[in-house]
This record gives C-alpha cells, sequence and structure tokens, in this order.
C-alpha cells in the first residue's frame, strides 16, 4: 500500500477528482439541481449537472475497459451481475413507455459510478478519498438538518437530503468509525472519529428506522469481521453496542408518534383516543406490501416491469381489499386511485416490477457483493498499515441491506448513490487489487 501521510495526496489523479465530484454532485438530490428540459419524442428528459459528469465518467471507464481490459475476475464476478440487473431494468423499463424508460437510464446510469470506484480505489490504493467525499457530504446535510431541528424541536428533519437518504448516507460515514474503534485508522484516525460525529448526528436526525437496522447489521458485520481476523475485542463490542444503544433511544424518541404499528402488534393501546399516536410510515409501508404482493401475484414471471411510479392500471383494482385489509389505517396511507404509486422498499419493488427472473438476478447480484465484502475483510493483509479498510466493503454491504428495507430505488435520489458505491466498493476491495504487505509495511502496523 502507499506510504502517503494524506488521502489527500491521492487528488492529484485527475480520474480520482473527476470521481469525487460527480459523486458529490450525485449524492444531491435531482430536485436540488438546476436543470434542463430536453424534448424527446413524447417525453421530455430532465438533464442537470449530475448527469454531464456521470457521461463524462462513463467514457472514460469505457476507454479504460476497452483499451485495458483490466478488469479482474474478482471484480468481474460483481460487476457482471451488475450489468444484468442494470440491463433487465432498461429492458423491461422501455416496455412500458418512453417515462419508464428515461426514469430507467436515470437510476442505471448511476452503475457507472460501481465501475469507476474499482479504478479509482485500486489506483488511489485506498478507499479513504471516497470515504472523505461522503464525510463532506454528510456534515453539510448534518449543518442542514441541525438548522431546521433547532427551529423545530424533537422532530426529524429532511436536511436538503431527505430523512432515509441523510439516515443511509450517515450510516456508511459511521461505519468508518466503528470499524476504527475495532482496528484503528493508522495515520487518519481524525477523519475516522470526523466520521463517528457526523453519522451519529446524522443517523439520530434523518431518525429512519430501516437506517437504524443498517446499524446494527454494520455493526455485526464488522463484530463477525474481527473475530475472522481475530482482532476482535468485548471491549470495543461493548464501546460500540453503548453507542449504538444510544443512537436507538434518540432515534426512537424522534420517531415515538409514529410508532403506532408496533403498539398493535403488540396490543399496547392508549385509554384516551384523542392521544391515541398516528400509525406511523412503517405502517404504510405494510399497506403497500400487501398491494405490491398482490401486484407481483398477478405478474410473478417478470413483474410489471421497470416503473418510477406504478400506473393505476396495475394496482387500483386492489385497494378495495386493501382497505378491507387494514381498516383501522387513515386514508391518506393509501395509494390514491387514480394517482401513482410510489414504492417504499426497494425489495418488494423488485419483486412486483421485476417478478422472479429480476429477484433472481438480484440475489445473484447481492450474493456477490455479500461474499466479495467477506472476502476483503477475511484477506485484507494484517501488516498493512491501513488495515481498516477490511472493514469498509462488509461494513457498507451491511448497512445497506438494512437501508433498502426502508426506501426504493429511484434515478436522481442520494440511496440510489450508495447502493452503486456500495456494490463497487465491494468489487473494487477484492483482494487480488492488494499487493501482499511488505517488511517495511508490517513494522508501521499501528
Amino acid at each position: 500500500m502507499t506510504t502517503s501521510h494524506s488521502p489527500l495526496a491521492k487528488l492529484r489523479s485527475p480520474l480520482t477528482v473527476l470521481f469525487l465530484v460527480t459523486v458529490l454532485v450525485s449524492l444531491i438530490r435531482a430536485p436540488n439541481l438546476p436543470s434542463a428540459n430536453l424534448h424527446a419524442g413524447s417525453t421530455s428528459v430532465s438533464v442537470n449537472p449530475s448527469d454531464a459528469l456521470i457521461a463524462v465518467l462513463a467514457v472514460w471507464v469505457l476507454i479504460r475497459i476497452v483499451t485495458h481490459r483490466d478488469l479482474t475476475r474478482p471484480a468481474l464476478q460483481v460487476l457482471l451481475p451488475l450489468v444484468a440487473f442494470a440491463g433487465l431494468i432498461v429492458a423491461t423499463a422501455a416496455a412500458n413507455g418512453a417515462d419508464a424508460f428515461v426514469s430507467a437510464g436515470k437510476f442505471v446510469e448511476l452503475a457507472v459510478l460501481s465501475f469507476a470506484t474499482v479504478y479509482v480505489v485500486r489506483e488511489g490504493d485506498d478507499i479513504w478519498p471516497l470515504v472523505l467525499a461522503l464525510l463532506a457530504m454528510n456534515v453539510a446535510a448534518d449543518i442542514s438538518a441541525l438548522h431546521g431541528f433547532v427551529h423545530n424541536f424533537n422532530a426529524r428533519q429532511p436536511s436538503f437530503l431527505g430523512e432515509h437518504d441523510l439516515a443511509a448516507l450517515s450510516t456508511m460515514t459511521l461505519s468508518v468509525w466503528f470499524a476504527h474503534l475495532y482496528r484503528g485508522a493508522g495515520r487518519n484516525r481524525r477523519w475516522a472519529i470526523a466520521c463517528g460525529i457526523a453519522g451519529v448526528i446524522g443517523i439520530t436526525l434523518g431518525a429512519a428506522l430501516a437506517s437504524l437496522i443498517g446499524v446494527y447489521l454494520a455493526v455485526a458485520a464488522l463484530a463477525v469481521v474481527a473475530r475472522h481476523r481475530r482482532e476482535f475485542d468485548v471491549r470495543r463490542l461493548a464501546l460500540t453496542l453503548v453507542i449504538v444503544a444510544l443512537i436507538t433511544g434518540a432515534v426512537l424518541n424522534l420517531r415515538a408518534d409514529n410508532l403506532g404499528f408496533l403498539r398493535a402488534w403488540f396490543g399496547t393501546h392508549t385509554t384516551n383516543a384523542a392521544s391515541q399516536p398516528e400509525p406511523g410510515a412503517w405502517s404504510q409501508r405494510l399497506i403497500f406490501a400487501y398491494i405490491g404482493g398482490r401486484v407481483f401475484l398477478t405478474h410473478p414471471l417478470v413483474g410489471t416491469g421497470w416503473y418510477p411510479e406504478l400506473p393505476p392500471k396495475d394496482y387500483a383494482r386492489f385497494l378495495p381489499d386493501a382497505r378491507r385489509r387494514f381498516s383501522d389505517q387513515p386514508a391518506h396511507y393509501f395509494p390514491p386511485r387514480y394517482g401513482k404509486f410510489i414504492p417504499q422498499m426497494a425489495y418488494d419493488q423488485i419483486l412486483y416490477e421485476l417478478g422472479l427472473l429480476g429477484a433472481a438476478v438480484f440475489l445473484v447480484l447481492a450474493a456477490a457483493t455479500v461474499r466479495q465484502s467477506a472476502r476483503s475483510g477475511w484477506s485484507w493483509p494484517p501488516g498493512d498499515p491501513e488495515a481498516l479498510a477490511a472493514y469498509i466493503a462488509p461494513a457498507w454491504t451491511a448497512s445497506m441491506i438494512g437501508v433498502l428495507a426502508g426506501i426504493g430505488l429511484f434515478g436522481g435520489a442520494t440511496v440510489s448513490v450508495l447502493f452503486w458505491l456500495t456494490i463497487g466498493a465491494a468489487a473494487a476491495l477484492a483482494p487480488s487489487y492488494r499487493p501482499a504487505a511488505s517488511p517495511s509495511s508490517a513494522s508501521n502496523r499501528p
């Protein structure tokens, strides 16, 4: 590994700079970016700076792949299922019309980030430039969220990313700090601590329950990797669990009025009807999951095809049954009969929009990502001065499994960027990309 004293030294690479700028711009939700509308046939395509940067990055990646052909087998084990999944999305969207096709393109174009991550991390020799880019966006979003919290105390804050996106981003940065608690961050100790502070604030104020699950899964993954690497320490695990418990308490306090579905499950009710809390967002997700399940049973093999939002023709017939099944839920928790059905969770979105075929391809992609993440954790040289990186891909992959339970996949969304970056990190940190630790690097082990 490189002996550079600062991850900022990696910015001498033009590709790294282009990649990081593209990541930072893409993390900002599309509605918050300036755009120009281009008319193409019966539809209109909104083009923003993220699209332009992705296009430039895509050209570079394509040229690199064609001229060098240097993607190794471990990386291809992740990237080939990625291409299959992206291709299936685009193909099924094309059958649903121009609007669906454009929406699919907006989501799939972000897959370029997965390929670019492989090359940037490979050439930059570690993951720190990407970590610092995520940290910078996390800090900016935290400042916005804290400003909102001051004016609306005791309420979750969307910042400029949205609640779920802020919490998902913060889960990834917090994972870096948790990894530091296990392994140490070498020369980047202060950056790791900064990741922890930014992550705690963002997860707490975003208060997304799915991201909280992602935190639990990330901690479990870190513990497994540490045990496999013989770096497990009960005291470090205890400290991690204390931090997680504090975050959990703060998140549940902010979401206290949105946990009615748990009270219903466990039979806990208040005696004062006027003080009965709202059933909450997860009650709405259960309703959408029920309707989505009915849609899937109608189109089990290939689903409805990819949509940004399901049209009424695919779900409206199931609304009466859903209202009877969830008769105690508010009317506004149900999708409108003549409106759009916005996916609430990526997992059932894939199932009812891509069917069993899409679910199978996604599972292959997920399995490959998990496998390569685990291999990066187990195989990273123990004497390497940046051995903290062994924990990054496993933690990010585990956290994303939780995050996707709380939000769908869309173009122009922060979570979608994080989704593709997580896959790219798993491919980039595959064991074959790293030379064995030299005696000199082993002597520098922190």
